[in-house]
């Protein structure tokens, strides 16, 4: 199956080319755009290595189809769909709004919570909520991202702070392992004698990135060496990676 990851077409009339994280986009005449979709994946503003196959078709069938279904309220830049994964339009002037819909409270609102207030954006809203939103939130994000169900994975989520990117939201990092990969660890802890009382997720889930991330590492020694610094606001860790161990 096979899955297009990026494109290098040189169209009749070309003069800009623009490599997004997921778009590749096609000026014409400083007049049109051509926007290729492609199976390329951004998870917090990092591309994966590994395209997922059909992604970028599904992505621009979706937009075309709301685009047309809301062509009657406003007009929009589309010309024509030629390609499940192709969309041509005229360049316009965007109003740069954007809103989000969320069914839990974050951000702004979850601190405008906390500090007392009950009207949150003109909504009243009842005493005795908490971040079991949040953390639905994080699952419904991970669903997403993660190539593996998410009855298979162990998740964990730590809220970094106020969003440097956009006012009034905060920044979620979420890392995940996948359980049978922490079953076996926690099964060599018992086979030692001892009691897995806390699985540090994240930190497994990091090594785990970083050992695929480094394979093709060029080395002078037989086996890789890599050391993985995790610095934080209140601590800091290193870890020794050597092979797998």
């Amino acid at each position: 199956m096979s899955a297009i990851k990026e494109t290098h077409f040189n169209l009749p009339g070309q003069t800009q080319f623009y490599k997004g994280k997921v778009r590749d986009v096609y000026t014409i005449g400083n007049k049109f755009l051509v926007m290729v979709v492609t199976d390329r994946i951004s998870a917090f503003d990092v591309v994966l290595p590994e395209p997922i196959p059909f992604k970028g078709q599904v992505l621009n069938q979706i937009a075309a189809k709301f685009l047309q279904s809301t062509l009657d309220i406003v007009p929009n830049w589309v010309i024509d769909v030629p390609d499940p994964n192709v969309t041509i339009g005229k360049i316009c002037v965007p109003f740069k709004v954007e809103m989000v819909i969320r069914g839990y409270l974050a951000g702004h609102a979850w601190r405008e919570y906390q500090s007392g207030k009950r009207s949150v954006c003109g909504v009243e809203l009842p005493d005795g909520l908490n971040e079991v939103e949040l953390e639905a939130q994080v699952e419904s994000e991970a669903r997403q991202y993660i190539p593996f169900s998410i009855d298979d994975v162990s998740l964990d989520f730590q809220v970094l702070g106020p969003s440097l990117r956009s006012s009034g939201d905060v920044d979620v990092l979420i890392a995940a392992a996948r359980k049978d990969k922490v079953s076996e660890r926690e099964n060599l802890a018992e086979a030692a004698g001892l009691q897995a009382v806390v699985m540090d997720v994240d930190s497994f889930a990091g090594r785990l990135a970083v050992a695929r991330l480094t394979e093709d590492v060029v080395t002078i020694t037989e086996v890789p060496l890599i050391a993985v610094f995790e610095v934080g606001a209140y601590r800091s860790a290193l870890q020794v990676l050597r092979g797998d161990e």
